[in-house]
């Protein structure tokens, strides 16, 4: 049996399942069966993590113990697995309210007008896009383009088995850990490449200030955190599909005796998903964006240990529901931007799933 046969197959009996294909990696991993719960699992490891931009009462962290671990396109096993049951769905699924060029503009130059007051330096405004295939769309083969497509994105497929069918292709890291040493980046700053090389891109002082909001507020999360031997690498421009970035690298040291979730929970949000000071920014977010964010721009990833993990901001992603895809972008407003080029940033940010969308509906 095939990955994308696997797929549809779990898709159609309702066993949960995620599949990720980690930065720079071939192969996918495959995590199939068991339960998502709000629930931390009984044994601890290893388990998946798929947490929500905002915690809720609809929206909590969830944590999937799951029964088997494949490796690949073509895994031995995958056919072997059969759910026992098929449980009944009760759908809670509700569409999140979709907005449009003047609704954007009216929120953002409200959001800009608090900016130039000086009590926040950035806040992230989001929006949902919708796009309608004539056929449910075929997120196997949508997984499998977008890896190949995004080589250096962290690409996933995750189902519940129940309301929540998310896919994305995201380029930033919140916590790797390996052996007990840690890797985060600060990514922010968005253009469009065209046919540029990376020592064509030129970046606007907005762009980088953007960039050194996070970089400073990762840089004093992992101190207060208790890291040690804190390393941070020289800013650089990384390319994901035809978007340019900023990002800058830390490496450090885990703190003895302190836990990766903790440290994962204590990094998020960062300003590149939020804005900064993160409390009012949040406070902002919530009376602004007419959507709950749901799980866009939350986190996820493999806790392996205690001392290895791979956590992801989940950003260039989707929920699907029938023959909708929901995709959710957004872009950081300072005092300093310009309302039509927040508004471009959003399109070209849902290229990326777009492109290869329509390939696969």
């Amino acid at each position: 049996m095939t990955l994308t046969s696997a797929f549809k197959h779990f898709l159609d009996e309702r066993i949960p399942f995620v599949s990720y294909r980690l930065p720079s990696e071939k192969e996918p991993v495959s995590l199939v069966g068991g339960v998502f719960s709000d629930k931390l699992p009984a044994h601890k490891y290893p388990f998946f993590v798929f947490a929500p931009f905002d915690l809720t009462k609809q929206y909590k962290v969830q944590y999937f113990s799951f029964q088997k671990k494949f490796e690949g396109f073509n895994p031995e096993g995958l056919k072997q697995f059969q759910s026992t049951t098929k449980p009944e769905i009760v759908s809670t699924f509700m569409e999140p309210p979709i907005t449009g060029f003047e609704e954007f503009a009216e929120q953002a130059s409200s959001i800009i007008s608090l900016l130039k007051q000086g009590s926040l330096n950035k806040v992230v405004l989001s929006r949902v896009i919708r796009n309608e295939t004539q056929i449910p769309l075929n997120t196997a083969e949508t997984f499998v383009a977008l890896c190949k497509k995004y080589p250096e994105a962290f690409v996933y497929i995750l189902s519940d088995g129940e309301n929540q069918h998310w896919l994305g292709a995201s380029p930033e890291t919140l916590l790797q850990v390996k052996d007990g040493t840690g890797m985060t980046m600060s990514l922010a700053g968005t253009q469009a490449t065209g046919n540029k090389e990376n020592k064509d891109i030129i970046w606007e002082h907005k762009e980088t200030a953007e960039q050194n909001f996070v970089t400073d507020y990762i840089s004093e999360k992992l101190r207060n955190f208790g890291a040690t031997d804190i390393q941070k690498s020289e800013t650089e421009t990384i390319f994901a599909g035809k978007i340019a970035h900023l990002r800058t690298k830390f490496s450090f040291k885990m703190a003895e005796e302190s836990s990766i979730l903790d440290l994962a929970q204590n990094l998020h949000p960062t300003p590149a998903v939020c804005g900064t000071p993160a409390e009012k920014a949040i406070e902002i977010i919530r009376k602004t964006e007419k959507h709950d964010r749901a799980f866009y721009a939350g986190y996820l990833g493999m806790i392996e240990n205690e001392e290895n993990a791979q956590i992801f901001v989940n950003l260039r992603c989707m929920q699907i529901w029938k023959n909708y895809a929901y995709l959710y972008v957004g872009g950081g407003l300072t005092a300093e931007s310009d309302i039509k080029k927040e508004w471009e940033e959003t399109l070209l940010k849902a290229e990326t799933l777009l492109a290869v969308i329509a390939n696969n509906s």
